[in-house]
């Protein structure tokens, strides 16, 4: 067959093939490898942060295990073709993958975190042969700074802001070095306040950006009163002036632009929005921070234990002791949390945010809870405010566990430097046990205050906080034993008491205490006022119906008498303005039970007998002692020695 013949009978059986369905292949080589298994020898992670150790050409089963460094390494993610490797600790590890009988070995190095040179907050100028690095301590917030430079006098310098947003018109924000002496700081030179490199600062109303360096010098003093400690520090008075130089840092907030940048939300209507700052906000705030206590000392003023009256409406008493804290010291940990926010701080916080949301809103404080504002925006009013969490105390020097030493150690508590870290060392110390210091009398208890008032109840001769800012007088309040077992909290006396209320002639206002001269028909009209009244005779009608108080059965009430209707102990009668008479408190606790359903009595003869109206108060004549003081009492003045009866009759 000759070639031409030959590639004609080839092409017809392509032809034919490919006709009838057939595909060609040609065969596999039989002879090709597979590819091996192969794991990086070696790799590196920093300390906080994760890699991946590849396994390349594996599609079995693999286990991964750490062999080596298991306190340094951590691996939280496997697959047949990688492990995720979290670092712990500085130092070297092994990690391994086990195929079937086959080992794969992988080096990993761990590296401690690098310390940036210079952060996007920092800045340098150098000025009269001094050079100056201003560091934010807690970016993004504007309240504390580092200053590094090799100044050698703190009180020649300062950096002012004269573009910030937070100060009023013609005024400038600043960064000043702090004439506070922290506990919890390592200084080099106490006198001066210098720390390794430099020295703190505190700023007031800078939003960052440029700051201008200040020169200048001290040229006085003056006196500051703190009203709520009591005590007067002095401090130095200066004279400033401008230099061109200037350093640029980043922008920087207050407490409130941080909420509302953080948890705010334009999209949202005002009220959602506003909650959404309050909820994050919650979430962050502390109550208070922690100091270290200074030297036990007793008054000599009210060398006593006492009680006062609450300034707070919706609060009652507190137990006050003779013995204070003389030279507390600030720490600096303390100082850095910028949200450390107790009942009055918290709600003021978030009248000043719902203002910048919306400044038509009307933002008030509450007149039934001192931890709450009432925002109004568009004809609606809802409350907000609450308080930080935890408690914050005072400790001893040497519990101090975390230090500012500015010198980049793996201990120096200057390279936690943000809000976790930092209120994490606060309730760190919070929770600490604090030794108790001996004292020459034992605690006054809420107990030993209900034992001697006893379930008769007496009048009580104590102080009265008439002002958060430290206002008090002498009063009288009345107080008897309620039967609670509770030693109760500051603030929340745990004790039975008056409060808007009349008793034998006299008025007992929110405050809880005897407001001389108070007329009933007055407080009506602007208090709703109740009427206490002692050992009511209000006798259950006999119609057969099975009766309870409070849910129990009758015969096991035992301020009940069945015989003469006596109800032993104080019936208060809450003022109804629908109907502008007075409901005795037990007419809503009396049910019957029909079936399985209990129900409020109806004999209309036991209503009437629990209601006062208006012409019957006014007949009973209970301002008759409003303008008496009490007698009889127990003195708690904090002057005498708790728990002293006095009567005029002695």
């Amino acid at each position: 067959m000759n070639k031409v013949l030959k590639k004609a009978v080839a092409a017809v059986m392509a032809v034919a093939l490919v006709l009838g369905g057939v595909m060609f292949h040609p065969a596999p080589n039989l002879q090709a490898k597979a590819k091996k298994v192969r794991i990086a020898k070696s790799a590196k992670v920093t300390v906080g942060k994760t890699v991946k150790v590849k396994l390349k050409n594996n599609r079995k089963k693999v286990k991964w295990k750490v062999i080596a460094g298991k306190k340094r390494i951590k691996i939280v993610k496997k697959s047949k073709t990688y492990a995720t490797v979290k670092g712990l600790k500085k130092g070297k590890s092994k990690i391994q993958a086990v195929i079937g009988k086959k080992k794969y070995t992988c080096k990993v190095t761990v590296v401690a975190k690098k310390k940036p040179s210079v952060s996007p907050n920092e800045a340098k100028t150098d000025e009269g042969g001094y050079s100056y690095e201003v560091i934010p301590l807690m970016p993004p917030f504007n309240s504390y700074f580092y200053i590094k430079t090799n100044n050698p006098d703190p009180d020649s310098f300062r950096f002012v802001d004269k573009e910030t947003k937070y100060a009023d018109k013609g005024k400038t924000g600043s960064v000043t070095p702090t004439d506070t002496v922290f506990s919890d700081v390592k200084y080099e030179n106490i006198k001066t306040k210098r720390v390794k490199g430099g020295y703190i600062a505190e700023g007031r109303e800078t939003d960052g950006g440029k700051l201008s360096l200040q020169v200048g010098k001290v040229t006085g003093t003056h006196s500051v009163y703190n009203i709520t400690t009591g005590e007067t520090t002095i401090e130095k008075d200066y004279e400033y002036k401008d230099t061109k130089a200037t350093v640029q840092v980043a922008g920087l907030k207050d407490v409130v632009d941080y909420l509302i940048s953080t948890y705010g939300d334009s999209r949202k209507p005002y009220f959602d929005n506003l909650s959404g700052i309050q909820s994050g906000f919650s979430s962050e705030s502390l109550y208070s921070g922690v100091y270290v206590l200074g030297e036990q000392k007793k008054s000599t003023a009210a060398p006593y234990y006492g009680l006062s009256t609450s300034p707070h409406v919706d609060q009652a008493f507190y137990i006050q002791s003779p013995y204070y804290r003389a030279d507390s010291k600030s720490m600096l940990v303390s100082a850095l949390h910028p949200m450390k926010c107790d009942s009055i701080g918290f709600p003021s916080v978030m009248m000043s945010v719902a203002k910048k949301l919306n400044s038509a809103v009307t933002v008030e404080w509450s007149s039934s809870a001192h931890y709450l504002v009432d925002v109004t925006y568009n004809g609606e009013t809802r409350s907000y405010g609450g308080q930080g969490s935890g408690k914050g105390q005072g400790i001893h020097a040497n519990q101090i566990k975390y230090w500012y030493s500015f010198d980049g150690s793996g201990g120096d508590a200057y390279r936690k430097r943000n809000l976790k870290d930092v209120a994490a060392m606060i309730r760190e110390y919070s929770a600490m046990e604090v030794p108790k210091e001996p004292t020459d009398q034992p605690e006054l208890t809420w107990a030993s205050v209900r034992q001697t008032v006893g379930k008769e109840g007496s009048y009580v001769k104590l102080t009265l906080l008439t002002s958060i800012f430290g206002g008090s007088a002498d009063g009288y309040t009345f107080m008897y034993d309620n039967g609670s077992t509770s030693e109760g909290f500051q603030g929340w006396g745990s004790v039975g008491h008056f409060s808007n209320a009349w008793y034998d002639g006299r008025y007992f206002n929110k405050w809880e205490y005897y407001y001389p001269g108070a007329k009933f028909e007055d407080t009506v009209e602007t208090e709703s006022p109740s009427i206490i009244m002692k050992d009511v005779s209000i006798k259950l009608p006999d119609d057969g119906k099975t009766y309870y108080y409070n849910y129990d059965a009758m015969d096991e009430v035992s301020r009940y008498n069945a015989e003469t209707g006596v109800w032993s102990g104080f019936t208060t009668y809450y003022y109804d303005s629908g109907s502008q008479t007075w409901k005795a408190d037990i007419l809503n606790r009396i049910k019957y039970r029909e079936e399985y359903n209990y129900k409020d009595i109806e004999d209309q003869n036991f209503i009437d007998a629990c209601t006062i109206t208006r012409d019957e108060a006014l007949a009973m004549n209970l301002d008759a002692n409003t303008d008496k003081e009490p007698e009889n009492y127990y003195i708690y003045d904090r002057v005498t020695r708790p728990g002293t009866y006095y009567s005029a009759g002695n």
